[in-house]
């Protein structure tokens, strides 16, 4: 059983039977005709073409509907993909936003199929998608992320956290699907598409892990039993004022504080001043893959230091009533950061990968942090809390100082929920960069991880916000009156004693209301940062 829990299977279409406990899914792109799909699927064609003709379109994406063959009744549904563009009537197989469109049908489908109790089906590729049909080295890369876009959906659509519903109510497990495709078998298709599947599965069981962990309710996702479902079960911590060390696997091991005295002991009164008003314990953890390769040339390092906030409540600086929806998201930086390292081993990736994790709670009672405290942090530098709610930066802070100055790495990647991105949209990354070239490689990882990106000028134009962080009693205050969206990038440039290259990755469109609609739900830039630290080979 392939580590996803679902065995992927591809055939040839004349190669199968239909089965009456297998529905059949095919794609209809808008006002596209597909000449397979209309001679062997003339209902879903059909179906295309009446859906085309709606103005504003909703539930009519995925629809399921019975078919008759050979006198026997079947199971079919059509994934309807329109065009990303209202205005521009195209279907541009090498956009992010179609691939995008791509990742919410197959999301959305399988959701559906779980709902109806199906256990397995057959997705049925598109004509131009089909091997026949792929000439060149161009559209074999478009096939291949298309596959491999479609097997990660499946996947993260089948993670969904229903752990404490009614058995009866729980959806289906997904248990097997077949992809289909138009043409013949031979070894470079069979090649290709073991290739595909497999890269998309461990993708997409990444993708999933992370889902669940930023899904799980915050009663029960305290600091370390974040850390535990981390390292999984059987792992031996105890109470100790030095780093514990865990072997996880040859190539990974993991580091971990544990409490506030372990932290205080280390210097980290940042992250001990977030977690003070909570009855759990704060935790550092840090996981560590170093790869096994027989290369003579430096193996370049990379740092990703990923935002814990369990449960956030603001603090002093309470959120209040309607501001609590899904606010244990806000430990999705390091849910989303944990898993490079363990994708690196996957991929056997020849990459030193360091990911750092501070993971707290910002609670309000006797013991927490007050507005006007002035806390040294780790480094030196001593910081004025004039907003307990911007707790992130603080403990980020810490991560990147201690991430620099131990491991001197090539580069620094921050991931963490920041500042609201609605008024940018429901899915965008918010990123912003120092260093030569990263500008190229956001570009990059972009395009590669379908993942939209809305790029923030360069550090030395925020000159002014720089200023404002200044205060008379402090060497920084952690919040200034504006710049509300700059801010946290301008407040962590601070802690880097280096001019270390540093990606600043804003994951906070997670929190969207219709975030999941736009495939920007939990796990939303995790594809975009592994392509970042796939460039450092």
């Amino acid at each position: 059983m392939a580590q996803s829990g679902i065995e992927l299977f591809f055939a040839s279409f004349g190669s199968v039977k239909l089965s009456r406990d297998a529905p059949v899914l095919v794609f209809g792109f808008e006002c596209q005709d597909d000449p397979s799909v209309a001679k062997y699927f003339p209902e879903m064609e059909a179906r295309r073409k009446s859906i085309d003709k709606i103005a504003f379109k909703g539930d009519e994406m995925v629809t399921l509907q019975s078919i008759l063959r050979d006198g026997k009744t079947y199971h079919a549904g059509l994934v309807y993909i329109p065009y990303p563009w209202r205005r521009k009537k195209e279907i541009r197989t090498a956009s992010l936003n179609f691939l995008r469109e791509v990742f919410c049908g197959v999301n959305l489908a399988v959701r559906r199929l779980k709902d109806e109790k199906f256990e397995k089906f057959f997705l049925v590729l598109p004509d131009r998608f089909s091997p026949q049909n792929v000439k060149d080295k161009e559209h074999r890369e478009y096939l291949y992320y298309f596959v491999r876009m479609v097997v990660e959906a499946i996947i993260y659509s089948d993670s969904s956290c229903d752990d404490y519903k009614n058995k009866n109510d729980k959806a289906s497990k997904l248990k097997e699907v077949t992809f289909l495709f138009f043409g013949k078998e031979d070894k470079a298709v069979d090649g290709f598409f073991k290739k595909a599947i497999n890269d998309g599965e461990i993708a997409g069981s990444y993708l999933a892990k992370t889902r669940r962990l930023i899904e799980a309710p915050p009663n029960i996702q305290t600091p370390l039993n974040f850390v535990l479902s981390v390292l999984g079960d059987g792992v031996n911590i105890r109470s100790s004022d030095e780093w514990q060390e865990i072997t996880m696997s040859p190539n990974l091991t993991a580091h971990l504080l544990l409490g506030k005295s372990a932290l205080k002991s280390h210097g980290f009164e940042l992250i001990n001043a977030v977690n003070q008003g909570s009855r759990s314990e704060p935790c550092l953890l840090r996981i560590h893959y170093k790869p096994n390769t027989g290369r003579q040339k430096r193996i370049r390092k990379i740092v990703l230091v990923g935002k814990g906030v369990v449960f956030d409540t603001g603090g002093h600086d309470i959120k209040g009533t309607g501001y609590y929806d899904n606010m244990h998201f806000d430990m999705a930086g390091a849910a989303t950061s944990m898993a490079i390292p363990f994708m690196a081993e996957e991929f056997n990736l020849p990459v030193e990968v360091i990911t750092i994790t501070p993971i707290v709670q910002n609670m309000i009672g006797s013991n927490s942090i007050l507005p006007g405290s002035i806390l040294r942090a780790y480094g030196g530098k001593t910081v004025k809390i004039v907003n307990t709610d911007c707790e992130g930066r603080l403990i980020l802070a810490e991560a990147i100082a201690f991430g620099e100055r131990k491991f001197k790495p090539d580069a620094i990647i921050s991931v963490g929920t920041l500042s609201d991105l609605k008024d940018l949209g429901p899915d965008f990354l918010k990123v912003g960069y120092v260093g030569r070239g990263n500008r190229r490689k956001i570009e990059i990882s972009e395009k590669m991880s379908s993942e939209k990106v809305f790029l923030m000028p360069e550090i030395e134009n925020f000159n002014r916000v720089d200023m404002m962080h200044i205060s008379s009693d402090s060497d920084l205050l952690n919040d200034i009156p504006s710049a509300y969206h700059t801010s946290p990038f301008v407040f962590l440039h601070n802690f880097f004693e280096r001019e270390t290259s540093w990606f600043f990755v804003d994951i906070s469109a997670i929190f969207e209301a219709d975030a999941k609609e736009y495939g920007a739900g939990p796990g939303f830039g995790q594809r975009f940062i592994w392509h970042l630290v796939q460039q450092y080979v």
